[in-house]
């Protein structure tokens, strides 16, 4: 399976990197502990916290359908990934400078800094759910041939896991010893997501199995800094009867 010039490896990789960058948005603690999150931002007092959660889960579930309903096959899978992440970023960091300068009140009233920091949050959510959040599924299952596509997607959900057990694990801590410092953090993150997307990753949209096979094989061979659409016209004149293109 790991065989270099097959690009298993490289796949292999790529799925366990996918999937890490997945949990690693912050999307997946927030969504596991939401009214901490909530209550750094907007104060202790009252219930608002869980109401602010329950409004977080429903827009999260209507971004996720509308992306897989409507826009999930329409758009580069890289560049989707790419701009959701830093539109993450943007969004958590933003989080973090607002409520470092205007921290919440301990009377819990609203307050414009609260509001603004409540609809990045929202804006985060969406921008995950146009990206992040449903993606890595079918990327992942694209990049791999069918003969090791389990365990190929198998190694990369146990990354997924592990990382969900250390981020679910540590957040509390972070809420308690960071504050505005974890918004601040998860937004580095997305940045890094970001370029890991736009630099690391084989755009797949619009691609056979067999051209994500060659593109793997070439790269990992002749032609490791090829560039994919060099090799995507080579495979298309191959299949055609065509020479390849120089």
């Amino acid at each position: 399976m790991f065989d270099r010039s097959s690009g298993n490896l490289r796949r292999t990789i790529t799925a366990a990197a996918v999937f890490t960058a997945q949990q690693a948005t912050g999307a997946t603690a927030f969504a596991y502990y939401g009214p901490q999150y909530f209550k750094l931002l907007v104060g202790n007092k009252g219930t608002s916290d869980l109401l602010l959660t329950a409004i977080f889960g429903a827009i999260k579930v209507a971004a996720c359908s509308l992306f897989v309903l409507f826009v999930a096959d329409t758009i580069p899978r890289r560049a989707i990934l790419t701009i959701g992440a830093a539109c993450m970023a943007a969004c958590q960091i933003s989080t973090a400078a607002v409520l470092k300068t205007n921290p919440a009140p301990l009377n819990a009233e609203v307050t414009d800094s609260g509001m603004a920091t409540v609809a990045l949050i929202y804006l985060f959510v969406i921008a995950y759910n146009f990206s992040w959040g449903p993606l890595p599924w079918p990327y992942v299952a694209e990049i791999f041939p069918t003969r090791t596509r389990e365990p190929g997607i198998a190694t990369g959900v146990s990354s997924q896991w592990l990382f969900n057990f250390v981020f679910s694990l540590t957040t509390p801590y972070m809420i308690k010893h960071m504050g505005w410092a974890t918004f601040l953090l998860w937004g580095l993150f997305d940045i890094a997501i970001a370029g890991f997307s736009w630099f690391a990753l084989r755009e797949t949209k619009g691609k056979s199995l067999e051209e994500i096979t060659k593109l793997d094989h070439r790269a990992a061979s002749a032609k490791p800094f090829a560039d994919e659409g060099d090799l995507s016209d080579e495979s298309h004149g191959a299949r055609s009867g065509g020479m390849p293109g120089r």
